[in-house]
């Protein structure tokens, strides 16, 4: 995250693996030998951390900033199958999430007291690649694009680089 007018107010958290838990409804669409559907997953994730903010060389006021960031995701888009056999099959799919915050907020503590910021909702595209086995197993890669999580535009001096990829595995209820 940085900050264009506080420089102090720059911190790089480090990138963590977090598990996420969520459901996904699919609707296979009946053309082309139903090699296409459409797909909603809903998801709640989480990701807390804390990273001491870096002096700079005209402030050597530095601060413990806190992230605590809750939220559905909701990725919705496109899927196209490539079947191998009656059992197995390859896809890959490109849509849109849209990320609803929980609560979510960046603390800054310094000598001077506390600042919280809230996040915002915004939204990226997203790409996935993936396999499933008898229509039950899958394991799916994701890359989810980047985002500004200060999505309200409330806060036009802070900007963020929020960027996700997930290891999806899944087994199919219904």
């Amino acid at each position: 995250m940085t900050n264009t007018n506080a420089r102090t107010r720059n911190v790089d958290f480090d990138a963590e693996m977090n598990f996420r838990l969520g459901v996904e409804l699919e609707g296979i669409l009946p053309f082309n030998k139903n090699k296409w559907s459409m797909f909603i997953e809903p998801t709640f994730h989480s990701y807390s951390s804390e990273k001491q903010t870096e002096p700079t060389a005209f402030n050597s006021n530095t601060s413990l900033a806190t992230v605590d960031y809750k939220s559905i995701e909701i990725p919705m888009g496109f899927r196209h199958y490539m079947f191998l056999n009656d059992n197995a099959k390859l896809f890959a799919n490109v849509g849109y999430v849209v990320d609803i915050p929980l609560n979510a907020s960046v603390a800054y503590e310094s000598n001077f007291g506390t600042t919280r910021i809230e996040f915002g909702s915004n939204g990226s595209f997203v790409f996935g690649v993936g396999f499933k086995y008898n229509n039950k197993i899958g394991i799916e890669a994701r890359y989810i694009g980047k985002r500004e999580i200060f999505g309200n535009g409330a806060f036009v001096s802070y900007f963020s680089d929020y960027q996700g990829y997930s290891l999806i595995f899944g087994y199919t209820l219904f």
